[in-house]
């Protein structure tokens, strides 16, 4: 019997959509079981934040990537041995480097596996 995978399908989200002035460009919301990554990460970091005693209104709070910076982000992880990490989500001032969220990319002959998402905010990973 085949092994059931999760699936992974990717979606535009329009230019003008998130109203940025210094990047309008259309954005790709990636889905996860039919499921959007974001609202996915928005319930563990309300869990995290609560936990931790932290405001969770801004829970879940990131923008999707423009296509060719997400696909140069799996791309590079594809082409090296020793980077294994993507970021899928950018923060809200759209800088990946502010924070972000990464997954764990894993190439086989078969499939490409994601694993382990890593949320990166205030200088903490959240996930991980």
């Amino acid at each position: 019997m085949a092994k059931k995978y999760d699936t992974i399908d990717f979606r535009v989200q329009p230019a003008g959509t998130i109203k940025i002035p210094w990047v309008d460009c259309d954005r790709i919301i990636i889905l996860i079981n039919g499921r959007d990554v974001r609202n996915i990460v928005a319930e563990k970091e309300r869990d995290i934040f609560t936990e931790s005693g932290r405001d969770i209104q801004h829970a879940g709070d990131y923008n999707y990537l423009w296509a060719s910076a997400l696909y140069k982000y799996l791309v590079n992880v594809g082409l090296t041995n020793t980077k294994k990490w993507a970021p899928i989500l950018c923060c809200t001032c759209d800088e990946v480097g502010c924070s972000c969220v990464k997954v764990e990319v894993e190439y086989t002959k078969d499939s490409v596996i994601w694993k382990d998402f890593d949320c990166y905010c205030d200088g903490s990973h959240l996930l991980h």
